[in-house]
Parts: C-alpha cells; sequence; structure tokens
C-alpha cells in the first residue's frame, strides 16, 4: 500500500524533473539552478566517477551546453517516478545557429531530497530518436 507521503515525495520528484527540462533547459533559465539543483550535487558516470558539483559548477556547465545551441528541446520519452528516484528517457533536438539540428536519445536517473536534484546516473547519449 502506497502512503500518501510517498506519494507526496513522488509527486514533488515529478515537478521537479518536470520543471529541470520545461524550465532550465528548454526555457534556458539559469536562474532556475539554484532552486532545482542541489549544493552539491553528484554526477554518477559509467565506469565509476562520480563528480561533485557545485551550483555555480552546474550553471557553468549548463550554461556552456546553452551557448552552444539557439535551440534546445526536450521531449520526455518516458519519466517513471517512485518516490525520490526518477528515470528520465527523453530526446534532445538541438540547433545551432546556421540551423542545423540534431537529434540525440538517452536516459537518466534522478534523484530528488528537499526539492532538488542531489544525484543524476547519466547513460551515454546515442544520435537520433527513440524508435
Amino acid at each position: 500500500m502506497t502512503s500518501a507521503a510517498t506519494t507526496e515525495v513522488t509527486r514533488v520528484t515529478r515537478s521537479v524533473i518536470e520543471r529541470y527540462e520545461h524550465e532550465l533547459y528548454n526555457a534556458r533559465d539559469l536562474t532556475k539552478v539554484p532552486e532545482l539543483l542541489a549544493d552539491p550535487m553528484y554526477r554518477h558516470d559509467a565506469g565509476g566517477k562520480v563528480t561533485t558539483m557545485s551550483q555555480a559548477d552546474c550553471e557553468a556547465r549548463i550554461g556552456g551546453f546553452l551557448e552552444s545551441f539557439t535551440e534546445l528541446t526536450f521531449r520526455t520519452i518516458h519519466l517513471i517516478v517512485d518516490g525520490p528516484l526518477a528515470s528520465y528517457t527523453y530526446e534532445l533536438t538541438m540547433t545551432t545557429a546556421d540551423g542545423t539540428s540534431q537529434v540525440i536519445s538517452s536516459i537518466e536517473i534522478f534523484e530528488v531530497r528537499d526539492d532538488k536534484i542531489v544525484a543524476v546516473w547519466n547513460a551515454p547519449y546515442a544520435q537520433g530518436p527513440w524508435r
């Protein structure tokens, strides 16, 4: 049986991940970094590498990514949330200043605590959309 507390944590986690996608990336609003990302936040990569990132580090990383493209559009394929954990499968269309676009696809796992992303597990992305 699901408790009311677990249901609320799941609702908050879903909201944080949706805001991360729509407000921070799609709307290109770096002012959302302190609202959505913990300080520090931990990025886990395949091979066991864990990077500890301050909010300033996150803002610099995301800001550099945003500067590389005139438009970014995330499309959620699946967002599965269970308490503080979310599995996020997405496609990302990236458009450069000359109008060239490419699509990449990947999956990430997020952990949300106290209304902020505290950790993310990143899988390498692949060229092209999910089929």
